[in-house]
């Protein structure tokens, strides 16, 4: 898998299990591998790669045939979406009043620090 987020997988037991009965529904519906991602990111808020080897597993699919799914849909993620979501202006009028300037000075400063991967996913840019 090309990409990953970095940060540690912490699903929990329930979603496991919640995860694991909603597989079972769709297990022997044709076409149900979109579904079951859709269902499993309803879940998990993203597809880490754990989350992937189950549907894999459960649906009788390979884990290349899961990624290839996720990878290629933009409804899917596999990297956690930030806790909080800062907005940027890039249009003209923003760019000459610096906030491009200020955008750049974050993602620098976050990029450089030594706990980068901490903040950068506490943060989604829109």
């Amino acid at each position: 898998m090309a990409k990953t987020s970095g940060v540690p997988f912490q699903g929990t037991k329930e979603q496991e299990k919640q995860l694991r009965e909603k597989l079972a529904e769709l297990k022997d519906v044709q076409g149900g591998l979109m579904p079951a991602l859709q269902e499993a990111q309803a879940i998990y808020g993203y597809l880490p790669k754990e989350v992937q080897i189950i549907i894999a597993e459960v649906m009788g699919v390979s884990l290349e045939e899961v990624y290839g799914v996720v990878s290629f849909y933009a409804q899917f993620t596999i990297v956690p979406k930030g806790k909080y979501k800062i907005g940027v202006c890039l249009g003209t009028a923003c760019y000459e009043n610096t906030s491009f300037s200020y955008s750049s000075s974050l993602l620098f400063h976050n990029f450089m620090n030594s706990h980068s991967i901490n903040l950068i996913h506490l943060i989604k840019f829109i």
